[in-house]
């Protein structure tokens, strides 16, 4: 018993350690984002030496954040200018996998990155801006978190920082042994986290320190008492157990992001976005869940909870509109599942209909057998599914997805959509994309269009379906049959 009483002394210790941690990184992040807001406002246009004095200026009136950098849109994309020169990111540095977004902005980012100053390849962690005036970083230094963990502590913990997409942004303290125990504390402001280790050493010189007192009787139920009540509050509090429950309260609901034909404005379908609502109402990011959400056994059951409601909250739209299509993303695993298959056949079997459904595959996540792949995908369209590639030219697939499996529907990444601002008579990856699928007659999306000049430049290019907050942003049940009501009463009016 005196053993559990230091394990949960040692852990509660842990993890406030670790939401110290995170109050003051969180902090970081909103001096970072204020700061970059200001140096947009500063006159900037290349990298010589009154900008690079304006930029000195700027530093030292914030001496308590890191390396501003900024560039415009003319200037090369891995090329930014600092109070002492340029800087040059490597290559890869903003490649998709490597980007963090905050929240459902799409012009501020998180980044790990490597970038060369002075003759020397340093790494770090830098928040991006893209604001009005021209393209803003911030370098935030991290090292001073070390005073989290007195030396004594470091020599039994190894703790990270590390963003939702799995990049480490800093490690503290190490050890030697076994480890103990392992826990995860998310920002609820930023997407990122505290994954800390603990080494059973320290258990056990926690177990020294109080071993004499935990003679006497009393104190031994004391200990056991808050061991049982401390177990069930940390087992309430892990991300799987939460999980569950909200699967059980069927919490997760799907919010609804229009499809339109920009040619003539008409909605032609919808995407269904996950979304966490708890009983208070609060809703849950993505990113906090999402990643233990696909790698937990609970996916299936969420999939086919979201696919009930979605054949509630928009009959009205499918029974108006037969060619109306709703897609729903699933996991790589999930399409190699014969379980989730046969799942989606049993589904049909008792009347769901899958004529108005799309499946979307994401490239960000490897399918493992594309054989196994490529059976299931038949057995979909068997069911009256088409099949969408998700995220397409920014992860594993390539071109093998398109050659090997049957495909209805390409959908063009935000990253390329991008590309039409900052170089709209120059996108070679972007125009590949779109004359590969039409070559081999691909049904096309463009994703994350955010302005009238994208939607334009893309109907140019032959783009008539696009998807993004230029349009709307995803929204519940109740406000898609609203939209698609108002639409069509506009669309009749004129």
């Amino acid at each position: 018993m005196s053993y559990y009483y230091a394990y949960f002394d040692v852990k509660i210790e842990m993890k406030s350690d670790a939401e110290q941690l995170i109050s003051y990184v969180d902090n970081k992040f909103d001096i970072a984002t204020h700061y970059l807001n200001e140096l947009d406002q500063i006159d900037y246009q290349e990298c010589n030496s009154p900008d690079r004095l304006r930029l000195t200026h700027f530093l030292f009136e914030h001496l308590d954040a890191g390396l501003f950098l900024v560039r415009n849109s003319a200037e090369p994309p891995l090329t930014y200018c600092s109070f002492g020169g340029k800087i040059i990111f490597e290559s890869s540095a903003w490649a998709p996998q490597n980007i963090t977004k905050l929240g459902n902005s799409t012009d501020r980012v998180l980044v790990m990155a490597e970038y060369q100053w002075r003759g020397h390849w340093l790494k770090g962690l830098f928040m991006g801006y893209r604001g009005s005036n021209h393209i803003n970083l911030i370098n935030i230094p991290l090292r001073d978190t070390f005073s989290f963990l007195d030396d004594e502590n470091k020599a039994f913990r190894h703790t990270q920082i590390r963003l939702t997409n799995g990049q480490t942004v800093l490690t503290i303290g190490h050890f030697k042994g076994e480890l103990l125990d392992r826990i995860r504390v998310y920002s609820q402001k930023y997407p990122f986290y505290i994954k800390a280790d603990i080494a059973k050493l320290r258990v056990l010189e926690k177990l020294q320190q109080i071993l004499p007192i935990t003679v006497v009787i009393s104190i031994l139920v004391f200990i056991g008492l808050v061991f049982v009540i401390r177990s069930w509050y940390n087992v309430r509090e892990t991300l799987v157990y939460q999980l569950n429950k909200s699967v059980e309260k069927n919490e997760f609901k799907p919010y609804y992001q229009p499809i339109i034909n920009a040619s003539n404005g008409h909605m032609i379908g919808v995407e269904a976005l996950v979304r966490w609502i708890k009983a208070d109402g609060t809703v849950i990011p993505p990113a906090y869940f999402i990643h233990e959400l696909e790698q937990s056994e609970l996916i299936n059951r969420v999939t086919l909870q979201l696919l009930v409601q979605i054949e509630r909250d928009i009959a009205l739209i499918f029974a108006k509109e037969p060619f109306f299509r709703c897609s729903i993303n699933i996991a790589p695993q999930q399409l190699e599942s014969d379980q989730f298959i046969d799942q989606l056949e049993q589904l049909a079997e008792v009347g769901f209909s899958f004529n108005q459904m799309g499946i979307e595959l994401t490239e960000r996540l490897p399918i493992t057998d594309l054989a196994k792949a490529q059976f299931n995908i038949l057995r979909l369209k068997s069911l009256g599914c088409i099949i969408e590639l998700d995220d397409a030219g920014t992860g594993y697939g390539g071109t093998s997805y398109l050659q090997e499996l049957s495909l209805d529907v390409v959908k063009i990444d935000k990253l390329f959509v991008d590309s039409l601002e900052v170089t709209p008579d120059n996108t070679p990856v972007l125009d590949a994309q779109i004359q590969m699928a039409q070559k081999l007659e691909k049904a096309i999306i463009a994703e994350g269009v955010e302005t009238a000049a994208q939607s334009k430049l893309l109907l140019s290019r032959g783009v008539n379906y696009q998807q993004g907050y230029f349009f709307a942003k995803p929204m519940p049940a109740d406000e898609i049959i609203e939209y698609y009501k108002q639409l069509n009463s506009d669309q009749q009016s004129v």
